[in-house]
């Protein structure tokens, strides 16, 4: 296993020997310099098989998995990593056959479910024929055999467009929601029924700011366990905006606005991801062409509502195309984006992928063009950076994978991450120190219940909610909470008590949660057959 490729040019009959090794196709003349993994060729595939910006190709399930394109079957695949020889292996499994396609994939591990959004490229969202219409495949993984296979009934269609994304992600409620840009506006979908396999009818998200340029694109992530946020380039109006929904409300019940922190005119890159905390965090790429003037920046969302942006690089480094991962057991940002490959100066049509990293708790980059992770020396093509939605850790590790437009090939870097550091003078969490803490929190924690704990889909219930605070053998009422439950809110009375009515869907699992300033979230399940 190669160590972090960011922190090694190994010399060029090393770099041939990996990648033979991988099963790879060598470059005809690998060079000193190369950085990363080279993987198979992708030829005679035409575009990037590794873009577009907001979309996942990868996802972590008991190891790297990947969708890649097979030239020999001609359609994608599922391919798996061996991270000790940083080979790819084909599956064999199929993804889609229309070789002209992209795909953004979310690895539900609660349900065992993979659910890949496959759709026919085009530079601008259009009307699509039946052949051509955006799916959804859904795959169960066998964890014996390692393996995925296709549920009965799928693909379904997500809508009737070709677009230049289509990115997925699924609420509390087990509801799947899928956004796109189609016809210069906003456009998103969702399941209808509690089942994966049905989908209502697509429809412009309410409010300002969508009315777009043809080129712009939109995505989305479920965030704070409770709501789905949208965000979306304006290049008309010059802006990024963000919208959220609640889990379980209806679809009008949608607040958004123009993110004001981005103090600068938006372009069509946008990648999201969210903390264990709520917060969200939006790779993003400006239109700003002055030397010193912010291109490419980390918006951050805080559990408040309130935006901030860090820069990442300007228009002298020349970025492009940037994507955003989080470790959050550690608290660090991994952002990655095309940066030029010296002694050019610009990586606006590729070049090598380069990574910056910062503290969540106090993000600043560094500047500068930042560290090169994957580069072919001497073909500065390299280009659309991706990675996975989920969070990464220690025991995950983190692989980026690319594409070289000049050799036609996939690349991918892999880096292991630390742990979380131990407690200072050798102490561990199990010392008195941090039992008091955990008393303290415990102290702190809202202890919710609710009554009836599952209804009946389709009938209009009551269901009654408690909140309280453990003092030894004593509860004590929570007065004032807010709780939020199937798109409801409501709040407690001096018994610690509040009632909401609600509609479930059939086989749905719903988070109720309760929340007061000062207190650790309380949450509870209900389920309906």
């Amino acid at each position: 296993m190669r160590t972090p490729a960011r922190l090694f040019a190994l010399p060029a009959i090393v770099v041939t020997l990996v990648v033979v090794a991988a099963g790879g196709v060598a470059p005809a003349a690998a060079a000193s310099g190369d950085i990363g993994f080279q993987d198979q060729s992708y030829a005679p595939l035409g575009g990037s098989p590794t873009g577009t910006k907001p979309e996942s190709r990868l996802w972590f399930n008991n190891g790297w998995w990947a969708i890649m394109f097979n030239p020999s079957a001609s359609e994608h695949r599922i391919y798996k990593l061996d991270w000790a020889s940083g080979k790819w292996s084909d599956t064999g499994v199929a993804v889609d056959t229309r070789d002209s396609t992209r795909a953004d994939t979310l690895w539900d591990a609660a349900s065992n479910k993979l659910y890949v959004a496959s759709h026919v490229y085009s530079t601008s969202g259009q009307p699509a024929t039946s052949g051509s219409t955006g799916r959804l495949y859904r795959y169960t993984y066998n964890a014996l055999a390692g393996s995925y296979s296709l549920d009965p009934g799928f693909p379904v269609n997500i809508n009737s467009a070709k677009t230049e994304t289509l990115v997925i992600d699924k609420d509390s409620t087990g509801t799947l929601w899928a956004t796109w840009t189609q016809g210069s506006r906003i456009y998103v979908n969702h399941s209808v029924g509690g089942s994966d396999a049905s989908w209502g009818t697509p429809y412009i998200v309410p409010g300002g700011g969508t009315s777009l340029t043809s080129d712009d694109i939109s995505s989305l992530i479920h965030f704070g366990g409770t709501h789905i946020g949208l965000m979306w380039s304006n290049q008309a109006d010059h802006h990024f905006y963000f919208a959220v929904h609640n889990d379980g409300a209806g679809d009008s019940a949608w607040s958004s606005g123009a993110v004001t922190a981005a103090a600068y005119t938006s372009d069509d890159h946008v990648n999201l991801k969210t903390d264990s905390a709520g917060r969200v965090y939006a790779a993003v790429k400006s239109g700003e062409t002055a030397k010193s003037a912010t291109l490419n920046a980390l918006l951050i969302r805080g559990t408040s509502g309130s935006w901030s942006s860090v820069t990442f690089g300007t228009a002298a480094d020349s970025h492009t195309r940037p994507i955003v991962v989080l470790d959050d057991q550690i608290g660090v940002i991994h952002m990655f984006a095309t940066c030029p490959q010296p002694p050019k100066t610009s990586g606006q049509a590729g070049g090598d992928i380069c990574e910056k990293t910062t503290s969540m708790a106090a993000p600043s980059f560094a500047p500068g063009i930042g560290t090169a992770v994957i580069s072919q020396a001497g073909v500065p093509k390299m280009n659309d950076a991706t990675s996975t939605k989920q969070n990464v850790t220690s025991a995950t590790g983190l692989v980026v994978l690319a594409n070289n437009a000049t050799s036609k090939t996939y690349w991918h870097m892999q880096e292991t991450l630390p742990a979380a550091p131990a407690p200072p003078n050798g102490q561990t969490n199990t010392n008195k120190k941090s039992k008091a803490k955990a008393r303290a929190r415990a102290r702190r924690k809202i202890h919710l219940r609710v009554s009836p704990h599952s209804a009946r889909a389709g009938h209009m219930v009551t269901f009654t909610f408690s909140a309280t605070l453990v003092r030894g053998h004593k509860r004590i009422a929570v007065r004032h909470a807010t709780i939020r439950f199937a798109g409801h809110k409501a709040h407690t009375n001096k018994k610690g008590r509040a009632r909401i009515k609600a509609k479930l869907r059939h086989h749905h699992r719903y988070r109720a949660f309760a929340t007061k300033r000062g207190l650790v979230r309380g949450k509870a399940i209900v389920r309906s057959p």
